[in-house]
């Protein structure tokens, strides 16, 4: 694994000389990419501890604050499954994740998410709850874990095994090796898929609890290993994501048990060489434009929607927006002018609308679902801290 990220590395710095960043418009961000995710995997911050996946809390602030500069959007784990439901997500979307659960994300990492409203994804070692101070590297306790939980709305805390964060003596991984027993046979094949599956589902009951907004059925992969056999009964115990460490882009199409996922959690990971690293990873795709059918999706919403044939009247919270077929902008009652990204188009007598000209207009972050032509607003981080 090491020697993949240092070719990975030497190729980011050969290639750097010759990358060029796209260009934004006047007054707008660049796009780099569309209809597709950055994950990002982190793993320990600390100030003084040095390791490959240990960085310090003030490279991993800088970082983040570059990323925004650059106009990168952070998006959270519901919003991730939404988008591979076949949901929309922002330009040049980004998803945190950190791996192992240790005490470090409460202490640092939570407060630096926290200010800049940036959701995020732990993966917990659950076995270490029982005894969280009796490692080398503090892990979250019980009490930590649960305020992460029940008092914010933007930290979601994930598996990433209950017992098998292990090496086998033979140096096979836990979750696809085969354990050697007392008498020295190995475990049947029976045996392995039940030791992986009670595993699983023991991490599970460890992590849910009732203040999760939902049954916990999202996985990180330890030392990112997994083969075919091992993924299918990581499925079977109720996972229905899993992340590896295979560092691409991941977009709709990829296999929702073979996430893959991009490492910036390394000390000599500079807030420049990430941004570098995510245009690399970039997947050539034909970019979809989504156009919104304004009446039906935003009465889904809660708008009031006046159609009069060539005039679209929006009343949304306090604001009310005409709307004109074929115009390049939409007028709120103010006189305020909105321009579009495409002009409004109108098919079968719908108003159509790029969703991203719907957000601008809804001023709220939003996702749209095209095959069930509606739109739900994307959650905004509270700012609680410890």
């Amino acid at each position: 694994m090491r020697k993949m990220l240092a070719a990975a590395l030497l190729l980011s710095i050969v290639c750097m000389s010759i990358f060029t960043t796209p260009r934004a418009s006047a007054g707008e961000p660049a796009v780099y990419y569309q209809d597709q995710v950055a994950v990002l995997m982190y793993h320990h911050l600390h100030k003084v501890d040095k390791s490959s996946s240990t960085m310090t809390p003030e490279l991993f602030e800088q970082q983040l604050d570059y990323l925004l500069a650059k106009g990168y959007n952070f998006i959270s784990l519901d919003d991730f499954k939404q988008y591979l439901d076949g949901g929309t997500v922002p330009d040049n979307a980004v998803l945190v994740t950190f791996d192992d659960g240790y005490e470090s994300f409460y202490e640092y990492a939570l407060p630096i998410l926290a200010k800049r409203h940036i959701s995020a994804v732990n993966f917990l070692i659950t076995e270490t709850l029982a005894n969280p101070k009796g490692y080398n590297i503090p892990f979250l306790n019980v009490q930590e874990k649960e305020y992460l939980v029940s008092s914010n709305n933007f930290i979601y805390t994930g598996c990433h095994t209950d017992t098998m964060h292990i090496k086998l003596p033979d140096g096979e991984a836990s979750l696809i090796g085969r354990v050697t027993k007392a008498d020295g046979t190995k475990e049947t094949e029976a045996e392995y898929k039940d030791r992986v599956v009670n595993d699983i589902k023991g991490c599970i009951s460890k992590v849910n609890d009732p203040q999760h907004r939902a049954p916990v059925d999202y996985l990180a992969y330890p030392f990112g290993i997994v083969d075919d056999l091992a993924a299918s009964y990581v499925k079977q115990a109720g996972i229905n994501y899993a992340f590896t460490i295979v560092p691409d882009m991941a977009t709709r199409e990829a296999d929702r048990m073979h996430i893959p996922r991009i490492n910036a959690g390394s000390p000599w990971i500079t807030p420049q060489l990430l941004d570098f690293t995510i245009k690399q990873r970039i997947v050539a795709k034909e970019q979809q434009e989504y156009q919104v059918p304004l009446a039906k999706s935003l009465t889904e919403l809660g708008a009031t929607v006046q159609d009069d044939n060539s005039v679209l009247t929006v009343k949304w919270n306090d604001q009310q927006w005409t709307i004109k077929a074929n115009n390049t902008f939409i007028e709120r009652a103010d006189g305020t002018k909105l321009n579009l990204r495409m002009p409004v188009n109108v098919k079968q007598g719908h108003f159509m609308m790029d969703w991203r000209d719907v957000e601008a207009m809804l001023g709220k972050p939003i996702m749209y679902h095209p095959d069930k032509e509606r739109i739900t607003l994307r959650t905004v981080p509270q700012m609680l801290t410890p």
